[in-house]
């Protein structure tokens, strides 16, 4: 959802600017591309850089948390305009310019960069080096080569894998304000964004059953465990066996090591007072005040075409019983 900023007071830091003021609308998630219009008419695109808080209420911030101050800092705006107000353009930019890098997930180095981010545990601090025997310095390497290098050069890396139906579910590792790693699924029509893992998250992305029947027409492909990184799950015994299934599947992993990958993947993912329901109107939702799969989130972007294709593209899941 977007919000509008007002400006009580600016402070000049050399090239920045401290914007002192109170969120007036919507609803404040964190620093992301923004419009900032000056009294008089005049605007400026630009984004933040920084951010602080006075006697914060909840999170969002909303304009009912009337006693807190936001200090929100951006770069200083040309040609002497006084930023009156910031409007928020939201955090899922887009970029055409897009790369696949589907086959790495065939190279180990892959695996040791996405459990630095998901099965790291206060007992597993070094889960690439324990479980693949690849070292921080080798995983940093192999990531400047293999993805940060296509940032560099403007293009966003995409993992996808096709699903029955011309259907296809993608991991899109996007870099814009922060960082996201976006969970989508589409065909040859549509795209929907089901949540993203970064500093600012919306999860959960799937159901833990979704990511089961996915599993099922790829051959418990190792890519299933992107899917299941972005569901949240109640530790149940039969998420337990699909876990470790792929886990098996891990190139260059430690022979025995699959039930700690899987054990410390669903220890970082079990959420206890999540709770999704069969909505009528939207079909599966849920209650996370992140997830883009609640209607009711301030986060979520999705609209009732977006939630009417995904009970479509899961309606397989449904009629196999998975859903049940």
């Amino acid at each position: 959802m977007p919000f509008v900023f007002e400006v009580l007071q600016i402070t000049q830091a050399d090239s920045q600017q401290r914007l002192r003021g109170r969120i007036a609308s919507g609803a404040y998630f964190g620093p992301e591309l923004v419009v900032a219009r000056s009294q008089d008419g005049r605007e400026h695109s630009t984004c933040i850089v920084g951010q602080s808080f006075e006697r914060p209420v909840g999170w969002p911030v909303l304009p009912e948390h009337k006693q807190t101050l936001m200090t929100l800092t951006v770069p200083t705006p040309p040609d002497g305009l006084k930023i009156a107000y910031l409007e928020g353009l939201g955090v899922v930019v887009l970029n055409a310019n897009r790369v696949d890098v589907s086959q790495l997930v065939g190279e180990a180095g892959f695996w040791a960069g996405q459990m630095s981010l998901h099965f790291m545990t206060e007992q597993e601090e070094d889960p690439g080096l324990s479980w693949l025997g690849i070292d921080s310095d080798s995983a940093n390497d192999w990531y400047e080569r293999r993805i940060n290098s296509h940032f560099k050069a403007g293009r966003w890396p995409f993992v996808r894998v096709a699903l029955p139906g011309s259907r296809y579910i993608e991991l899109e590792m996007a870099g814009a304000v922060e960082f996201q790693d976006r969970i989508w699924i589409g065909d040859d029509l549509n795209r929907v964004l089901l949540g993203y893992h970064s500093g600012h998250f919306s999860l959960p992305a799937l159901r833990a059953e979704e990511v089961s029947w996915i599993a099922s027409v790829t051959d418990n492909s190792v890519s299933n465990l992107l899917w299941l990184s972005a569901a949240y799950v109640h530790g149940r015994e039969d998420v337990g066996d699909l876990a470790r299934d792929l886990a098996l599947e891990i190139p260059g992993h430690r022979d025995g090591a699959e039930s700690e990958i899987a054990n410390a993947l669903l220890k970082n993912r079990t959420v206890e007072d999540l709770l999704w329901t069969h909505d009528p109107r939207h079909g599966w939702i849920n209650n996370s005040v992140y997830s883009q799969r609640n209607p009711k989130s301030r986060l979520s972007t999705l609209r009732d075409p977006d939630f009417e294709f995904i009970a479509e593209f899961f309606s397989d899941c449904i009629r196999s019983g998975r859903l049940e």
